[in-house]
Order: C-alpha cells, then structure tokens, then sequence
C-alpha cells in the first residue's frame, strides 16, 4: 500500500501568472493499492491517467502495476486550489514509489507539467512553501521552493474569500484574450507590466517585505478578463482591502479571492463585510505548508 498525501495550492499571487504559487494546509490524501492487472488501460481519473501515465512516459509498460485507488479530498475542486494538481502529483508520486524509480522532485515536476500544461500549482504541491519556476528552452522546468517563514515572522497570515459557485480551470483559460494584430500592442504593455511587478513579488516575498507585496501582485495579463465572468468580483477585492488586506489575488484560475493579511481582527471583519453579498462568500483562513507532498510506504490508512 502506498500512502500520498498533497497539499492545496494558490497559484499566480497576481502578477505570477504560470510562474508561482504556494502550498496550503489543506490536503487530498490518496491510498494506492496494488493488483493484478495485465496490462494498462485508458482512464478518465485524472489520478489514474497521472498513474499509468508516468509508465507511459518512461517506457515501463513491461513493469505496470495495476492499483486499486482509493481518496480522501478536502480540497474544493474548481475553486483556484490546484485540486486537478494534487490529482496529477498524487499519481505520478505513486507511481513512482511501486515502480523502484525513485526520481527526484525536479523529474517529478516535469512529468507533472506535461499533465498540467504549466508547472506552477505542480510545484506548489511537490516542493512545499512558495515556488517559483520557469520552462527553459530545452522545455524542462525549472524551479526552486522559497522559504515561507520569514513571512511568518513578519506576521503575514493567509486567506480566501470563497463563493458558492465554482469556475472551472478549462473555461477560465478559455476566456483569455489570444495574441492578434488588433491586440498585440495591449498584451505586449500588460506583460511589460507583468513582468516588472512579478520581479518586485519574488524580492519582496524573499526579503519578507510586506509593504511592497500589494503593490507587485497588480496584474494586467489574466485577471481584468476572468473578473468579467465572476459575480461581485470587485465587491470583493474592495471588501478585502478596505478591511486591510496586504495583498490580494484572484486564487489561480478562480473564483475564490485569496489574501495576504496581518492582524487577528480581519478574517471576522472579511466575514462580516462578504456577508452582505448575493453569492454566498466565505472567509475562510489558512496556514501557509512548510513541506510538499508526502509518500510513505506500506501504510494501510
């Protein structure tokens, strides 16, 4: 039996679109039991997929292993949690761990990428604390996992105002402007922007400067458009900093809204505030995960 254990991630912190994220206290837990199974199939489980995927990928179809799966999910799924990604880690990591492969995280990031398409809530979830990561040119990924602590220490704490409607990830990218001659000088000036605010985000997280958070997860790249399809999307933002908030950011593709906030008082003033909204937002806390995703062996659960 083997036991994997993926925590939640927020993806993009704003101006990080694709490139960053964080790991959350909340966690889908997964048990891989194996059986007798001739060979591997196709299947619609993305748990599955990622599974017998990672044989696929590297020519080990001689050593399938068939498994029974079974899953306990506490991430909410369609929210801007990286429920898909811990899916995705969860399987490659098991199989990795029945197969005797034991590659390392950096192998296991760019197996996860090809499933995800990106690498940022991927990462999140394998390395732990804050990752920030980049496609090469050979077109590995490449990344690193920064320590959230001195964040901690500088009293930073972690949120997100939720909805009662979900926005799935595939019609969230789907509603993103494509490049064209009538739009290139736009895209151009709001990556220009991107760029520099998302290089101001990684030196003022690394250097725990809370002051200057904010101001780097402006975005002009993904967020103006998805706002458009997501209901009191403003209210929200405005609820949230009015209240105090230190940064805040639509959580990966949404709908949720996650912040950066010091202070014992504002997740009951967040609450109060959202709850003269129509549809159904709740605050809820969170704590920031030190460590990634967890594989142990034999543990019956």
């Amino acid at each position: 039996m083997i036991y994997v254990k993926v925590p939640a991630t927020s993806a993009n912190l704003g101006s990080g679109f694709d490139c960053i994220s964080i790991a959350l206290n909340v966690y889908n837990q997964f048990w891989f039991e194996p059986i007798c199974e001739a060979k591997p199939r196709d299947y619609a489980n993305l748990i599955e997929r990622a599974f017998y995927g990672f044989y696929r990928e590297l020519g080990l179809k001689e050593n399938f292993v068939g498994v029974n799966i079974r899953q306990d999910s506490q991430i909410p799924i369609s929210m801007g949690f990286g429920s898909s990604a811990a899916c995705i880690v969860a399987g490659i990591l098991a199989a990795n761990a029945l197969s005797g492969q034991n590659l390392d995280k950096d192998e296991i990031l760019n197996i996860a990428a090809k499933f995800e398409g990106h690498a940022d809530n991927a990462g999140a979830a394998i390395f732990g604390g804050i990752f920030v990561g980049a496609r090469g040119e050979n077109g590995r990924y490449y990344g690193n996992s920064m320590s959230i602590e001195p964040l901690i220490d500088a009293g930073l704490k972690f949120g997100a105002a939720i909805p009662n409607f979900d926005f799935p990830t595939k019609k969230s990218r789907a509603i993103l402007p494509k490049l064209s001659a009538e739009n290139m000088h736009e895209i151009v000036e709001a990556y220009r922007f991107n760029m520099a605010h998302y290089g101001l985000l990684v030196a003022a997280l690394a250097a725990a400067d809370i002051e200057k958070i904010g101001i780097a997860m402006s975005d002009k790249l993904h967020q103006p458009h998805r706002a458009k399809f997501i209901p009191e999307y403003a209210d929200v933002m405005s609820i949230l900093r009015q209240n105090g908030a230190v940064g805040t950011f639509l959580s990966g593709a949404g709908p949720s809204i996650f912040a950066f906030y010091k202070g014992e008082n504002f997740p009951k003033m967040a609450k109060a505030a959202l709850k003269s909204l129509e549809s159904g937002w709740q605050f809820t806390e969170f704590e920031a995960s030190h460590a990634g995703a967890k594989v142990l062996l034999d543990s019956g659960g």
